[in-house]
């Protein structure tokens, strides 16, 4: 019997992991090919609004498309095994992913250490405190793993002082911030 209601690598109570949405615009070597193609109107609205909507993990039109290409054919590959690299290709795109993650976090962290060190400098240490709480509640809502872990160990490690219930003094050297 055929799985019509196949998914991704999933976790707790069947639900997918954040990164199971991810399938990247290239492979290894930055190759990727443009499609062109017509759709109706309200499937167009439907994905706009899963893009938008927050309520999953894509940023654009074009990672809900290829995260929908990517299911298909797989699920195509149950009903009919075709002559195919699937396998492959899923083992790269784990790779472009994990890319992905790693610039990710890098981007984030830099941009936290520029927020935080322009409240620090306007003397604003109670809004560089307030972001540091909504940046961790962010973080721990994060399903529980490597990348958690990261992040919450470099905001500790860098920020843990603002986090001290008594008003604390930021470093004297605000370039050790971010």
């Amino acid at each position: 019997m055929v799985d019509h209601n196949h998914t991704d690598n999933q976790i707790n109570n069947g639900e997918p992991k954040p990164e199971d949405f991810r399938v990247p615009a290239s492979d290894t070597h930055g190759h990727a090919t443009g499609m062109t193609f017509r759709i109706q109107p309200g499937h167009e609205r439907q994905l706009r609004s899963a893009s938008n909507s927050g309520l999953f993990p894509y940023r654009t039109i074009g990672d809900v498309l290829r995260h929908a290409v990517k299911r298909h054919l797989d699920w195509l590959d149950t009903l009919s095994p075709v002559p195919s690299v699937t396998k492959e290709v899923d083992n790269i795109l784990e790779i472009i992913r994990e890319d992905e993650f790693r610039a990710d976090y890098k981007h984030v962290l830099e941009a936290l250490g520029r927020n935080i060190a322009q409240s620090l400098v306007a003397g604003e240490v109670d809004r560089a405190r307030a972001m540091i709480i909504r940046i961790r509640s962010g973080v721990e809502n994060m399903p529980e793993g490597y990348w958690r872990d990261k992040y919450m160990g470099e905001i500790n490690n860098k920020y843990g002082y603002l986090l001290n219930s008594q008003p604390s003094t930021p470093p004297t050297n605000l370039l050790d911030i971010g």
